[in-house]
């Protein structure tokens, strides 16, 4: 009740409440939350934060429009701005004038050489005895390579490179040569070499001759007359006097066996580093230099590009033949790849001497006609 004796006070109020006004929401006391949000619980009212809401976020205390323009018009700022951009200018042009000197003075690229034929051509190799048989005998001639010719081109190809076609016995697929400056009857006749020459010159094509300087065949004119100790020819290959009833010393054959073989009627061994059949030339001796420098100028006069040098790490020996090879690691048989041949019977230095040699050969050619290059590979 009351305390006039009236209605009693709603929801708890107390009679410091009687003033207020039906139906109008009283002040909050401090940090009291408004009814709005609050959330009735089983247990009674529980306080609940409504989201978004929140009584304890401070006000916006940014710059205002005015403030902002204040300070951008200040002479301080003002003078910053544009000093920073003078500096970001100085910078940009001194880095514009560092690129500049670089260019300019900084080493060069060399110039873009032009490639010469051996450089930029397609070599194609040719086995004659068997890439084309003109004369129906059933072996490839000379002749048949001269039909392909087109072929050829269509496919791209701008070089020949002709295994040997010399005269030989053919002990040795034509490795085995009985004379340097004629065509084996098997592949054709010199008539036949020179038309397929000027045929690849009508196409812009090269031809590259095998060449094989290391030795020649037994039956070779030159091996003949140094079997008879004819004057000039009597050094012209390795010869040497057995030892103790065999060969003079233990080198071996590439092919096998021993590499001296005697021969009767000289009384003496000589020395092959291939078959029997293919005796090593003595190039210490200058008149077989000689011999080889008029062979490479023989064909050069008609025409070919240039040689592909066979076995030319064997060219020299040495000349102390009671040297030894040393054997290599882990080898117990006798054969020519267990022993290390260098500097006894193969890579001698004097080897390059030499080559010198024919390069300068090519070279006289190439001055006559224009520089057109004449190429020497080994292989």
């Amino acid at each position: 009740m009351g305390a006039d004796g009236g209605e009693p006070l709603q929801n708890g109020a107390g009679a410091d409440d009687e003033s207020m006004p039906p139906n109008e929401a009283r002040a909050l006391t401090a940090g009291e939350k408004p009814p709005e949000l609050m959330e009735k619980t089983a247990n009674g009212e529980t306080e609940v934060d409504v989201e978004g809401v929140d009584s304890g976020a401070p006000e916006f205390c940014g710059l205002t429009k005015e403030e902002l323009m204040r300070y951008a018009n200040d002479p301080f700022w003002v003078r910053l701005r544009w000093v920073l951009l003078a500096v970001f200018w100085l910078i940009w042009l001194a880095m514009l004038v560092v690129a500049v000197v670089i260019v300019v003075l900084g080493p060069k690229c060399a110039p873009v050489q032009k490639l010469d034929w051996w450089q930029k051509d397609t070599i194609y190799q040719i086995y004659p005895r068997s890439f084309s048989d003109d004369s129906g005998d059933g072996v490839g001639d000379v002749a048949g390579i001269r039909t392909k010719l087109d072929y050829l081109k269509d496919l791209g190809v701008r070089s020949l490179w002709l295994s040997p076609i010399y005269k030989s016995p053919m002990r040795d697929f034509g490795y085995d040569i009985s004379d340097f400056r004629a065509v084996d009857p098997l592949f054709g006749t010199m008539e036949d070499f020179d038309g397929l020459l000027a045929d690849a010159k009508e196409r812009d094509m090269h031809l590259i001759m095998d060449f094989v300087p290391n030795h020649s065949s037994d039956q070779h004119d030159w091996f003949q007359r140094s079997v008879r100790r004819e004057d000039n020819y009597t050094d012209f290959y390795i010869w040497a006097d057995g030892v103790g009833g065999g060969p003079p010393n233990g080198w071996q054959s590439v092919f096998g066996g021993s590499a001296w073989t005697y021969n009767a009627a000289r009384g003496q061994y000589y020395y092959h580093q291939f078959l029997p059949q293919q005796p090593d030339l003595n190039f210490r001796n200058p008149n077989v230099v000689k011999e080889m420098d008029d062979v490479i100028r023989f064909w050069l006069d008609k025409g070919v590009d240039g040689f592909r040098l066979d076995a030319l790490k064997h060219l020299f020996e040495t000349e102390d033949l009671t040297a030894t090879e040393p054997r290599l690691p882990n080898t117990t048989d006798s054969d020519w790849g267990a022993f290390n041949h260098t500097g006894v019977t193969t890579d001698l230095p004097e080897t390059f001497d030499v080559l010198s040699g024919w390069r300068s050969i090519c070279q006289e050619f190439e001055d006559k006609d224009g520089e057109h290059r004449r190429v020497t590979r080994g292989w």
